[in-house]
């Protein structure tokens, strides 16, 4: 069986052109890597870092090129390739500090890697909220009788999604706390569970209805 491709087509409306670019086999890994990780093919992942949609952080970099795009600067002349509205560049030199970590390593609050993680599994809670609402919506119309289930199913839905935008709310206050990040994490910990409890709860109780429906 063919491997699925992960690639992701390019996102832009412009046409292409091959650009000759030399670089070392360490480059060409990391290069390689990346676009793996970001699901892009190379071309598109050099695409994306040269009009800043993507930012490569690192503690060891020499020099940092910031870049600020104007609203409008959305497409390119066709004929000089140039933008239509000048792209700002500026080339900092030196180390910059990266963004800190919502705590420091050891600590008692929350390390960055850990909020990520929180928020990802949010964002993939309120994908399948999404998901559910919409089957929710079909079953709406196929008997009276899923009426009384139908709104508690939906009201479940939207107490979840609420306490979805809640917790992301509370993720991003998170950046800014300190000295209490350890109890808020695991407080939100907690709510991540009892949200995955009640996915598992929602999910189940559609799979039901669907089981009474085919009878």
């Amino acid at each position: 069986m063919a491997k699925k491709s992960r690639k992701t087509a390019s996102q832009y409306s412009e046409g292409k052109s091959k650009v000759g670019i030399s670089l070392t086999p360490t480059g060409i890994g990391l290069l390689t890597q990346m676009a793996q990780n970001t699901g892009l093919s190379r071309s598109e992942l050099i695409e994306r870092i040269a009009r800043g949609n993507i930012a490569i952080a690192c503690q060891e970099a020499k020099m940092t090129i910031t870049l600020e795009n104007p609203p409008e600067a959305k497409e390119t002349s066709p004929n000089n390739g140039a933008t239509k509205s000048q792209t700002k560049i500026q080339v900092i030199e030196g180390e910059q500090p990266l963004q800190a970590d919502v705590s420091e390593p050891g600590g008692s609050g929350v390390s960055q890697e850990d909020y990520q993680s929180l928020q990802q599994k949010a964002q993939q809670q309120a994908n399948l909220i999404e998901d559910l609402q919409q089957k929710l919506a079909q079953q709406k119309s196929e008997t009276a009788e899923q009426t009384q289930s139908y709104q508690s199913l939906q009201q479940q839905a939207q107490e979840q999604g609420n306490l979805v935008k809640k917790l992301q709310k509370q993720l991003a206050d998170q950046k800014s706390e300190t000295a209490e990040q350890t109890q808020s994490y695991q407080s939100l910990q907690q709510q991540a569970q009892e949200q995955g409890n009640l996915v598992k709860k929602l999910q189940k109780q559609l799979a039901d209805q669907k089981s009474e429906t085919a009878e």
